[in-house]
């Protein structure tokens, strides 16, 4: 066998022995599990506090906007969206700012992290910088959300539950 039908053989060998790469689900394909999403969610947070959670399609099937409610804030509101091959949000926050995120699939969760925000009236100012979904079934999801205020991050995370 000449030298370089040799090498060629070889370097074939030590692909095929290298483990296969992980596959990385492609971020636009969660914007369908978000459509799954629509109708009316609630959870419970600790105290017995109800969020109540709501999506619907809007733009003719483009985008999903979510309304989020609790005792202790006005309604929230999220626009879920694909921009070619990337699943972009855009959060309207009760604190009067607007976080903007890129989502990306960390195993079985769609984790939408911050790019940027508008109207951040100071930089200590509370704000989302994380959103994150992991999938159940039909009627089950975990969300965390993670916010930061004066340099400092808490997350809260919500079972949502479909209502009937």
């Amino acid at each position: 066998m000449n030298r370089l039908a040799w090498r060629g053989s070889w370097i074939g060998f030590v692909f095929m022995a290298l483990p296969p790469m992980a596959h990385t689900e492609d971020p636009a394909n969660g914007f369908e599990k978000l459509k799954n999403l629509a109708g009316e969610w609630e959870a419970e947070l600790d105290g017995g506090h109800l969020v109540r959670s709501s999506y619907r399609l809007i733009s003719n099937g483009t985008a999903v906007i979510e309304s989020i409610n609790d005792a202790t804030h006005e309604d929230m509101v999220t626009i879920y969206h694909p921009d070619g091959g990337e699943l972009r949000a855009v959060h309207y926050c009760s604190s009067a700012n607007q976080p903007r995120l890129d989502a990306v699939w960390e195993g079985e969760t769609l984790a939408f992290s911050m790019v940027d925000v508008t109207n951040l009236t100071e930089p200590g100012q509370r704000h989302i910088r994380r959103i994150t979904f992991r999938f159940e079934d039909r009627d089950h999801y975990m969300q965390e959300w993670t916010q930061r205020e004066n340099g400092e991050d808490s997350v809260d995370t919500l079972r949502f539950v479909r209502k009937k």
